[in-house]
């Protein structure tokens, strides 16, 4: 009968807020994203090597991207 009991008590929780916002961006406001990288250096701790070195790409509205990294 346990989880029937914690089932019920989970029934019985206050309500989170909800997640709408009450403030709305600005009508002029993009309605599509796009990002561009320009000479982007990346590494995965200050002193640690580059795994990404120079790179210069753009991600456009609808496009989906996979970066991984391979050791060299």
């Amino acid at each position: 009968m346990i989880s029937v009991e914690r089932v019920i008590e989970y029934t019985d929780l206050v309500k989170e807020a909800s997640w709408e916002l009450e403030y709305r961006p600005l009508p002029s406001w993009p309605k599509k994203g796009l990002i561009f990288f320009d000479n982007v250096n990346f590494s995965h701790m200050l002193d640690g090597p580059r795994v990404l070195r120079n790179m210069d790409t753009g991600f456009y509205p609808g496009q989906k991207v996979s970066l991984s990294h391979l050791p060299l």
